[in-house]
């Protein structure tokens, strides 16, 4: 099958950005304290690497001759659309309640798998004419169930991230949206436009618009990447940012947030919890048998500082002591011992709270003595 030389383009898109997705799906799993956002971010891209793998394989031509590759494509496509409004929703929800995964979200997915069996016992005989007519879109009309797999895909990531996407747009428009809102916010618009985009495509018969939506969400992730790399704890970012916007119920007597204060000194100067660099808003306030809300609600309204500042400063007081009198540990080891997770975020947060790199404050210190 030629390919037009405007199509290539997009064919490099989505095989690039099916074969990073693969490659990241096992990333979040070799995370050390995987929470629940890792394990169903990996799910979510290594579903979506293999379903870019076979709309690319399916639009190409390569699915002619090997039929397998569409093995189980009406399953992932159902899968896609529940993992990507979890990805969503456990970073913001926009009425400010904790998002749980509840199981009857992917009930869609057993609907489809009858359509999987049926297609994986199929003969190749059979399975290359319907193959065709989806791809090219000709003589569709009497495989019109073809069109129903797709179609109802569709309406699937509309019901899910279209009111999810509503309620972001709706809580920008009542208040001040903080950045992160608005980052969330305008990923889950993007993803619904290029998701309906793909499975309209398929739906119609249109190799093009398939072509375009996959190609969209391929560049969606090549895009999420890049941030990702600018800024390794955006996820982490928008999660706390998150607690921090949500209305909280927690103590309003100064009694109990004072107590809440002290026992939180405790563990930090203490027990120094924050040099676990898995610790968060949710761990903390576990902690000390309260809600996250309650938590959020005395840093910010007591201290002036969310979360991540709050912990970040602690962690840079004891590298700033460890950098003055360790001289058997290098930047890195300390940025580690102190709950860093990576040398970027240590570096980043050490110039927020000291001003200049951990290496210029041991060098400056050495002179001094």
């Amino acid at each position: 099958m030629m390919i037009p030389a405007s199509a290539a383009c997009f064919y490099y898109i989505i095989f690039f950005s099916a074969g990073l997705a693969l490659l990241f799906s096992l990333v979040h799993l070799l995370v050390r304290k995987r929470r629940t956002e890792n394990l169903n971010l990996s799910a979510l891209l290594f579903t979506v690497g293999l379903l870019l793998f076979q709309v690319g394989f399916l639009l190409n031509g390569a699915a002619f001759e090997r039929p397998w590759l569409l093995s189980f494509h009406c399953s992932l496509l159902f899968l896609a659309g529940p993992l990507s409004y979890h990805a969503y929703a456990l970073v913001v929800r926009p009425d400010g309640t904790t998002h749980r995964i509840h199981p009857a979200t992917f009930l869609p997915v057993l609907a489809a798998l009858p359509a999987d069996i049926l297609y994986f016992f199929a003969s190749s005989e059979a399975k290359i004419p319907l193959l065709v007519r989806i791809a090219t879109g000709d003589e569709l009309r009497s495989f019109y169930w073809a069109r129903l797999v797709p179609l109802a895909a569709g309406i699937l990531y509309a019901g899910l991230l279209g009111p999810l996407a509503f309620g972001c747009i709706r809580a920008m428009v009542r208040a001040r949206p903080s950045p992160l809102l608005l980052v969330n916010t305008l990923y889950v618009v993007l993803t619904l436009t290029a998701a309906s985009s793909a499975t309209a495509g398929l739906a119609l018969g249109s190799p093009d618009i398939a072509r375009a939506g996959a190609a969209g969400i391929g560049m969606l992730f090549v895009c999420s990447y890049i941030v990702g790399i600018r800024h390794p704890r955006l996820i982490q970012l928008l999660i706390v940012e998150a607690g921090r916007s949500r209305p909280c119920r927690g103590p309003s007597l100064p009694a109990d947030v004072d107590d809440i204060l002290r026992r939180t000194n405790e563990l930090m100067n203490g027990r120094r919890v924050y040099r676990d660099d898995s610790l968060s808003l949710g761990s903390l306030s576990a902690m000390l048998e309260i809600t996250p809300h309650a938590l959020s609600w005395v840093l910010n309204n007591t201290l002036g500082t969310n979360f991540n500042s709050f912990v970040n400063r602690f962690r840079v007081d004891e590298a700033k002591r460890l950098l003055d009198e360790s001289d058997s540990m290098n930047v890195l080891e300390i940025s580690f011992s102190v709950g860093f997770n990576s040398k970027s975020a240590f570096n980043e947060a050490f110039r927020q709270f000291a001003g200049t790199s951990p290496r210029n404050y041991r060098k400056n210190s050495r002179r001094a003595v």
